[in-house]
């Protein structure tokens, strides 16, 4: 199985995204797509992964008829509207959550440690591993997961039910 790159991931869920975007928002919010990590599905005994698509946006109101920004150590995030399902020896599913980009909350955000910058360089070990759907984690692929959650916890806990057992599994805080 090959984890598709971020530019085909956009492709992929390109039109839902374009369709959400569009939806009213109370927001002057310019939304930029992101996604998760690949996550295994279902957990423990995996059989594919998944990799949802949401969005980001900087916080900006509307004063005076002019966007102005209200934090800037946070981001807006939208709630996952798509999900692309990964299986082997089988075509990307995409399936859609939402039609529109609804928020989730603020998600604060500073400098990378030396720890998260380390464990971000070894993303493509990590998500190999992932890939291989053999269980248990490593003690490298445990730390990104759970680094991911401290740095994404408001999309994390906004991922469906499904992914209780694999988050729960890397903190109990998810469970």
């Amino acid at each position: 199985m090959r984890l598709p790159e971020q530019t085909e991931l956009a492709e992929l869920v390109g039109q839902a995204f374009r369709e959400a975007k569009q939806s009213p928002s109370r927001s002057a919010a310019t939304w930029t797509l992101r996604f998760t990590p690949p996550l295994p599905e279902p957990w423990p005994t995996p059989n594919g992964v998944v990799v949802f698509a949401y969005a980001t946006a900087l916080p900006f109101a509307i004063k005076n008829n002019r966007p102005v920004l209200t934090a800037a150590d946070a981001m807006l995030v939208a709630h996952p509207f798509a999900a692309v399902y990964l299986k082997e020896d089988s075509s990307p599913v995409v399936g859609v959550l939402g039609t529109s980009l609804q928020s989730a909350g603020m998600q604060g955000f500073g400098p990378a440690s030396p720890l998260e910058r380390s464990l971000m360089t070894r993303s493509a070990e990590v998500f190999g591993e992932i890939l291989r759907l053999s269980p248990p984690l490593s003690e490298l692929s445990r730390a990104y997961y759970a680094q991911w959650l401290r740095v994404a916890g408001v999309i994390a806990r906004c991922l469906p039910a499904s992914q209780r057992p694999f988050l729960g599994d890397i903190d109990s805080r998810y469970a």
